[in-house]
């Protein structure tokens, strides 16, 4: 299956996630969009950007295995031959970060404040961490927070 397809597959399940969440949600038409999918909670709209992985880093120079995602886009003029570009996001381009580990069926929603700030996620859903995210907030398990994470769509008290 190509990244493409996987993609594909990754936006319908966060669709179908989302819906049996009872939460509304918008396709934005066409494919040049920075974002796949939106959340309109009737207090504001939330652009999602849809990612997935199956890749477990159990290496041996790893004292701990997890699941990598990569939070970057392919961005600029293709060439043929070659491939283009893979370049961080940007903070106006989307509102969440939706990580599927698809062996697991876990979801992780992160906020863009934290998923602007590295390119590769570290997730470790039913796994051994190595630490707790509360205990090194900027440690290696600094994701795990946002597992399952649906209530970042919940209408806020202002």
């Amino acid at each position: 299956m190509q990244n493409g397809q996987k993609g594909d597959l990754a936006e319908i399940a966060f669709i179908y996630e989302a819906t049996q969440r009872d939460l509304l949600v918008l396709e934005p038409r066409g494919d040049n969009s920075p974002y796949d999918v939106a959340i309109d909670n009737e207090d504001r709209i939330f652009k999602v950007q849809v990612k997935s992985t199956n890749f477990l880093d159990s290496s041996p120079k790893r004292k701990h295995p997890s699941y990598i995602a990569a939070v970057r886009h392919k961005d600029g003029e293709y060439i043929q031959g070659q491939r283009r570009k893979a370049t961080c996001y940007k903070a106006d381009m989307f509102d969440v970060l939706a990580v599927t580990v698809t062996p697991c069926k876990a979801w992780y929603l992160v906020p863009v404040k934290d998923a602007i700030s590295t390119t590769v996620i570290h997730l470790y859903p039913g796994l051994k961490r190595p630490d707790k995210p509360t205990r090194n907030p900027g440690g290696p398990a600094r994701f795990e927070k946002y597992l399952d994470n649906w209530q970042i769509f919940e209408p806020q008290d202002i």
